[in-house]
C-alpha cells in the first residue's frame, strides 16, 4: 500500500490536488490497518475477554506511541547516532533490533494500560 501508492499516482497521472489526496489517503488507510491489527491483538490475544469499549484505550496508546517512537528513533538514527563507526557491518542489525525493542515496548505498555483501565472500571 505504501509502496504502490506513488506508483499508482504516477501511472494515473493525477492532478496536484488528487495526488495530495491520494497521498493522505494511503497513510490514513495504513494507519487504520495498523489500528485494526493492534485492536484485534489486544481484544483476542489476551487471556480474558473484555468489553469492546475498553479495547480502544490501549489501541490508541499503542498506535500513538508507536508513531512517536518511530519518528523519534528515525531522527536519532539519522542525525545523532553513528552506528557504522561503532558496530561496523552489524549496524543494520543493531538498528533493527533497537527499533523492534521500542515497538514491543509500545505494544506492551498499551496492553498494560488497557488492562489497568479495565480493572479500574470493574472496581
Amino acid at each position: 500500500l505504501i509502496q504502490a501508492g506513488p506508483r499508482l499516482v504516477r501511472a494515473l497521472d493525477l492532478p496536484g490536488v488528487l495526488a495530495l489526496l491520494a497521498h493522505v489517503a494511503r497513510w490514513g488507510i495504513a494507519l487504520a490497518l495498523l489500528a485494526t491489527a493492534v485492536w484485534l491483538l489486544i481484544r483476542y490475544a489476551t487471556a480474558d475477554r473484555h468489553p469492546l469499549a475498553w479495547s480502544g484505550v490501549g489501541t490508541v496508546f499503542v498506535v500513538g506511541s508507536w508513531i512517536l517512537a518511530s519518528l523519534a528513533f528515525g531522527l536519532y538514527a539519522t542525525y545523532v547516532a553513528d552506528y557504522g563507526s561503532v558496530f561496523g557491518g552489524l549496524a543494520t542489525i543493531w538498528v533493527l533490533l533497537t527499533y523492534l525493542y521500542l515497538s514491543s515496548l509500545a505494544l506492551l505498555f498499551g496492553i498494560q494500560l488497557d488492562s489497568c483501565v479495565r480493572s479500574e472500571a470493574a472496581g
